[in-house]
């Protein structure tokens, strides 16, 4: 699915266009969770998802906010592995929003990422009943969460979006490189050479 946005600019102004453009393809009544990197997490981007009825997932941008809330521990089974998550759970105001809800995510004693939602009622936990031993179990069901300080229990999965902000990077850098292009489908196939792992036979082999 491809929206018309025109010129490029922020995201804060072409995100009103884009959203009416996906409300008309899916219909009023389809539920949607729009997701963004901290280039759109600005309170005017999350009004405009509020007001085309759209839920909203992005992070903070800029220093973490100061929190002492109590630490909650989640965990789930990868690959027949329990893989635990420190992290903090609370609802905060924010200044020309209104209430949203932050996860903050401890490692090592400390916060190192922290998560914006609209979603307020998402708890981890999956809906309808996974059996023994899914991927998706979780020993953070609704309403129940073991507490403790920040720095007494670091989490034992290193958790980073390094690699998910330097793939946004480069990108961002071949669609410059790709200005000028006539069709949409040279800049794709330079992004499969470049980050895909897309390796085709020399033509002169």
């Amino acid at each position: 699915m491809v929206f018309a946005s025109g010129e490029p600019s922020g995201l804060c102004t072409t995100l009103p266009g884009v959203l009416g453009q996906l409300r008309h393809a899916v219909g009023p009544d389809t539920q949607i969770l729009v997701g963004f990197d901290r280039g759109g997490s600005f309170p005017v981007a999350f009004t405009a998802c509020r007001q085309a009825g759209m839920g909203w997932l992005t992070y903070r941008r800029g220093r973490l906010a100061a929190t002492d809330a109590p630490v909650r521990h989640s965990w789930c089974l990868r690959d027949g592995k329990r893989h635990t998550v420190t992290l903090i759970d609370e609802t905060i105001d924010i200044a020309g929003y209104g209430p949203a809800r932050q996860l903050t995510l401890i490692e090592a004693g400390a916060p190192v990422l922290q998560v914006l939602t609209s979603d307020t009622e998402a708890t981890g936990k999956p809906r309808g009943r996974p059996g023994p031993g899914s991927p998706h179990s979780s020993s953070w069901p609704a309403g129940s969460a073991s507490t403790s300080q920040a720095s007494s229990t670091p989490s034992s999965n290193r958790l980073s979006n390094g690699l998910v902000e330097s793939t946004n990077t480069k990108i961002r850098v071949l669609t410059r490189i790709a200005y000028g292009f006539t069709n949409t489908d040279h800049l794709i196939a330079l992004a499969l050479l470049a980050r895909g792992g897309h390796c085709p036979p020399s033509p002169r082999q």
